[in-house]
This record gives structure tokens, sequence and C-alpha cells, in this order.
């Protein structure tokens, strides 16, 4: 796959404090990052159901 002709600016961008959030969360969770649809989908092929749950009861 060619990388677009922004990707120098697109990958360079702050993020946004929710986008940044997010990938702390992922990464505390040892879950994958992406949209919630996408997550719950890759979640459930790959068995991962449990990373989506809070930790507790």
């Amino acid at each position: 796959m060619a990388r677009p002709r922004d990707w120098v600016a697109h990958v360079n961008r702050p993020e946004m404090a929710a986008e940044l959030y997010a990938l702390r969360v992922s990464a505390q969770h040892g879950r994958p990052f992406g949209t919630e649809a996408w997550l719950r989908q890759m979640a459930n092929h790959f068995g991962m159901e449990s990373t989506l749950r809070a930790r507790g009861r």
C-alpha cells in the first residue's frame, strides 16, 4: 500500500487529547487501538472480549 502524499504531515501532527487518552487506555489494557466498531469486531474475532470490560466484578 502506498503512503498518502501528506504522510509526513499526518504523522507529525499533534494528537488530540481524546486520541491520546484512547492510545494510553489501549496500551494499559493490552487491547487494539481503533474505532469502537473495529475494536469490538477484533476483540470478538480474537477472543479478547475481556479487554473491553472494566476490571473487577
